[in-house]
């Protein structure tokens, strides 16, 4: 239910102002990353919690749309730099 009401919902061309021609572009849908994020702020994690919850939990991967057991999260410097963190790299 969190995919199809809060992720999918996520407008992504919002997001291209991150990305240019000479900085290249997310190999993730950014509905990924930010979908994770909006969890982690619901639930009152830390990045660490965040960073196992996605490594381990199928229900916290399959939230953002990771649906396959293929498909691996983004690592933590992916969330820092959508951020516009550069203190957790």
């Amino acid at each position: 239910m969190f995919r199809e009401q809060v992720v999918m919902r996520l407008n992504e061309d919002i997001f291209s102002v991150l990305y240019s021609s000479d900085n290249g572009c997310s190999n993730v849908s950014i509905r990924v990353p930010a979908g994770t994020m909006i969890l982690k702020e619901d639930r009152g994690w830390s990045d660490e919690q965040l960073f196992g919850e996605c490594n381990y939990n199928l229900l916290v991967c399959g939230a953002p749309g990771l649906m396959n057991l293929t498909d691996t999260p983004p690592v933590p410097s992916t969330y820092y730099l959508f951020r516009g963190e550069s203190n957790g790299l």
